[in-house]
């Protein structure tokens, strides 16, 4: 320091420059050093006559040469620093024969503040050999221990001095950046991993940050894996209803809710998710991390499915506009699947039957005979209901003008 600063001017922090570690600069009000009701004060100009005593030639560590020449009066500083100890009416002397109480205590509440420091830095740099040797067990492990640092880090509060706080802005911005890779060291061990060992790490990402970005590409991938182990198909249903919150969106979620909610015959909550799904999959861009066919495979398959359930459960329960609408969109998408075509093709006869008695239109009457006619061609459940619905609606079609 050159030159020290005015009584009343900002007091510099110490710094690790000066001797002081990372945490030095939070120091606390040592009520229990005995200086007296202006201990905040004492803290602030201990700053100054800190660093005049580092700058005097005193042992380098620490300050009691200087200090304790000041106790006994044979040591006169006419610095800043004592100027600035007078201008707030304290005895400098006092403060020096408190100094050594007044260092226990900055070094008890600094101290801590170092040691986390320290172990974040040290934690990040085991995660990131780990993901160089991708030695995806100690990725988990590490990533486990390092979330509390980062989040303890990030959760500092921010001090009220403006020096101060912009070096507590850098030290949370670091902060992020550790939470952020370590999300990231999570999502390319779980990629690369085996699948019996995806699930683990993609539920330690999801313990890290429930939110995170990475868990928007994965989670396809991960309930599929978590629907291949024991009780798979419950574990990726509750996987999925605790994650949608986060992601309404994720079209892999809402299909694995679709199809849970048809296997407990829950048709309204079948019908929602699948709305949506068409919603979302006719809205979504391209996924960078997805090639564009694999991207459309998965787009046309997730369509034709929500499109023909929801006109199934439409067409059963008599909404035949709502039913038609949505069946003629999973046509296309549904030929070479006779198990879906079937349905289709059915209730398409109904909807257009129903909907043409009901606007005296004999094409869509005909038009019904014509779906139901192709219906009766298909085996299975609903060939003979279909058969009988077209002969019924040819002969209604032909008492309509």
């Amino acid at each position: 320091m050159e030159g020290g600063a005015e009584a009343g001017d900002g007091i510099q922090e110490v710094t690790e420059e000066h001797g002081g570690g990372p945490g030095t600069r939070h120091w606390r009000n040592p009520v229990e050093a005995g200086v007296g009701e202006k201990s905040d004060e004492v803290i602030r100009a201990l700053d100054l006559l800190v660093k005049f005593g580092q700058e005097g030639g005193t042992d380098g560590m620490g300050h009691l040469p200087i200090m304790n020449g000041l106790a006994n009066g044979t040591k006169k500083i006419e610095n800043k620093a004592e100027l600035y100890f007078r201008y707030l009416g304290l005895d400098l002397r006092e403060v020096a024969m408190k100094l050594p109480v007044l260092c226990m205590t900055v070094v008890f509440f600094a101290g801590p503040a170092v040691a986390v420091a320290d172990k974040l830095d040290e934690t990040y740099q085991s995660l990131k050999d780990a993901v160089a040797k991708k030695d995806n067990a100690q990725v988990g492990k590490l990533a486990t221990e390092l979330n509390p640092l980062v989040q303890a880090a990030i959760a500092e509060p921010a001090p009220g001095g403006a020096e101060e706080k912009e070096a507590w802005t850098d030290r949370v911005k670091y902060a992020k950046g550790v939470g952020e890779y370590t999300e990231y060291a999570l999502y390319v061990a779980a990629l690369g991993s085996p699948a019996a060992e995806m699930p683990g790490l993609i539920a330690t990402l999801e313990q890290v940050n429930p939110c995170s970005k990475y868990l928007d590409v994965v989670y396809g991938p991960y309930l599929v894996a978590v629907s291949k182990t024991p009780g798979g198909a419950a574990k990726a249903t509750a996987i999925a209803e605790k994650a949608l919150v986060n992601f309404p969106d994720n079209e892999d979620l809402l299909l694995v809710l679709l199809e849970s909610s048809m296997t407990r015959k829950q048709t309204d909550r079948a019908l929602t998710y699948a709305n949506k799904l068409t919603t979302v999959l006719s809205s979504h861009p391209k996924p960078e991390a997805l090639p564009a066919a694999e991207w459309e495979r998965k787009k046309t398959a997730g369509l034709a499915r929500g499109y023909w359930l929801s006109g199934v459960i439409y067409g059963e329960k008599g909404n035949y506009a709502a039913a038609d609408k949505k069946l003629r969109s999973a046509l296309p998408l549904i030929k070479g699947s006779d198990a879906m075509m079937g349905p289709a093709l059915f209730y398409l006869g109904m909807a257009n039957y129903q909907l043409g008695k009901m606007t005296l239109n004999k094409a869509l009457v005909l038009e019904a005979a014509k779906f139901s006619e192709q219906a009766s061609a298909i085996e299975g459940p609903y060939a003979d209901q279909a058969r009988h619905n077209a002969l019924v609606m040819k002969a209604d079609a032909g008492k309509m003008r």
